[in-house]
């Protein structure tokens, strides 16, 4: 079972491509497992159709979670045989309050005097194919910086030198950036709590691994191997994620962590568009050139019978 991908996304959420491109190129690269993730929302059709091309795939999703205790956001990919209803409603929950959270932002970047209405962002939304509720800041931030009627306002509080629309989320729109409190407001937090992870992880007999923890601590690999342990006890996290763009360093200390609290692992291309690979996210069914496949199937024969 070296033919895995357990990290991508479709349309349902941040993803380019419909379930069906996705299993056609599943089936062209000769995948085995597939499991879908996409942020917090869980496609019940994607393991049947899936199977009918025969394939194996289960139930699964990318929560973004939250460590309340100590003010950190994080990404748990999480899989099951079969997902109770709770967590249906769970995720439900959270997508809503997502949508509500960016009618706020953009209330406010109207009276901030930028151009931007939630038709606009609806448009965008229809344009990619997403649900309005699978937009982020950064499409906000992509609208705003789109609209020519807007530059002369971000131009202005740059004082007047331009700026590429990354540098633009960076400074604006990221929590730690220099100038995001010019215009963004702080909405009440909406992402599920370790506890309720724990509840989903313990009620489904799931596997909740943390994803691509070279990214989450991509500062200090260290503070991931000295938090690790708490994450395990809080939400009973009993998995951690090898990336497809890992290095061979972080590979090794993700190795070292997972044998010392018997994690099992999860892999890996976080694909957010067949083709499509950056410095974070590798094409669909990659192999990252640092793990054997050998490797791949000591690991994935740990957790077969789970799902």
């Amino acid at each position: 079972m070296n033919k895995l991908d357990m990290h991508f996304h479709s349309t349902c959420s941040d993803g380019k491509n419909t379930h069906e491109e996705i299993l056609d190129q599943a089936k062209k690269k000769g995948l085995e497992f597939i499991a879908l993730t996409d942020h917090d929302h869980i496609s019940g059709n994607f393991q049947q159709k899936a199977q009918e091309k025969w394939i194996i795939s289960t139930q699964s999703v990318e929560i973004s979670a939250r460590n309340y205790q100590h003010e950190k956001s994080l990404h748990l990919t999480c899989y099951a045989k079969e997902f109770s209803q709770d967590v249906f409603d769970i995720l439900d929950w959270v997508r809503e309050r997502r949508k509500n959270n960016l009618q706020v932002q953009i209330e406010s970047l109207q009276k901030s005097g930028f151009e931007i209405s939630i038709e606009d962002f609806q448009h965008a939304a229809d344009e990619m194919k997403r649900p309005i509720e699978a937009m982020n800041k950064f499409d906000i931030a992509r609208i705003l910086y789109e609209n020519p009627k807007n530059k002369k306002i971000w131009v202005c509080l740059n004082n007047w030198v331009d700026i590429w629309l990354v540098q633009f989320y960076l400074q604006y729109f990221k929590r730690n950036g220099e100038k995001f409190s010019t215009f963004w407001i702080l909405v009440p937090e909406y992402e599920p709590s370790l506890e309720i992870c724990k509840h989903i992880k313990e009620k489904n007999n799931a596997i909740l691994s943390m994803a691509h923890p070279n990214f989450t601590f991509k500062n200090d690999m260290q503070t991931f191997v000295h938090t690790i342990e708490n994450y395990i006890q809080t939400a009973w996290l009993n998995a951690v994620e090898i990336n497809s763009r890992a290095t061979a360093e972080r590979i090794e200390v993700i190795q070292q962590v997972a044998e010392k609290y018997w994690l099992f692992i999860t892999f890996w291309s976080d694909n957010h568009g067949i083709w499509i690979k950056d410095e974070k996210h590798e094409d669909f069914g990659n192999l990252n050139p640092n793990v054997t496949e050998e490797f791949i199937e000591q690991e994935f024969e740990k957790y077969r019978g789970m799902l």
